[in-house]
């Protein structure tokens, strides 16, 4: 079975939908907080790309497995789960460049509904999920104020 996908965006003022240019193979969209791109994958996961909503140009900005990207607050970087081999945080500028390792998770025990996730908090710190175990159990006491 083949899977095709592209990537469509609702005019709500119009009521029309709208193909963007160049999705075909395109899936899981974030728009930028500025509102000037969008991010997609490939469907594989194997490549990174980001569209300019003024001219509908695409332009791959990372190639290798990676999942759960995020942008960051000011829409400059993308940070993104690499964990196929040698498992990081990676961050990556939207201008170009190399994608840096902001956090390298080699000795992460990752949890999850399928085993990992990405997020960043309001200062772009990424947030992860982390399995340490299931023995413990912990309980917290709530007073009323």
């Amino acid at each position: 079975m083949s899977f095709t996908s592209e990537i469509r965006i609702l005019d709500v003022d119009n009521h029309r939908v709208i193909t963007l240019p160049g999705s075909t193979g395109k899936y899981s969209p974030h728009w930028s907080p500025d509102g000037r791109f969008i991010l997609a994958s490939t469907l594989d996961n194997v490549d990174k790309y980001i569209c300019e909503l003024t001219t509908n140009r695409w332009a791959r900005i990372y190639k290798g497995m990676s999942a759960y990207s995020e942008w960051s607050h000011d829409s400059r970087f993308i940070y993104t789960l690499r964990f196929a081999s040698e498992p990081a945080v990676l961050r990556i500028p939207v201008k170009g460049g190399a994608a840096e390792v902001v956090a390298d998770l080699k000795s992460v025990n990752f949890t999850g509904t399928f085993g990992l996730w990405l997020g960043l908090d309001p200062t772009d710190a990424p947030l992860l999920l982390r399995d340490v175990g299931t023995r413990d159990v912990y309980a917290l006491s709530l007073e009323l104020k």
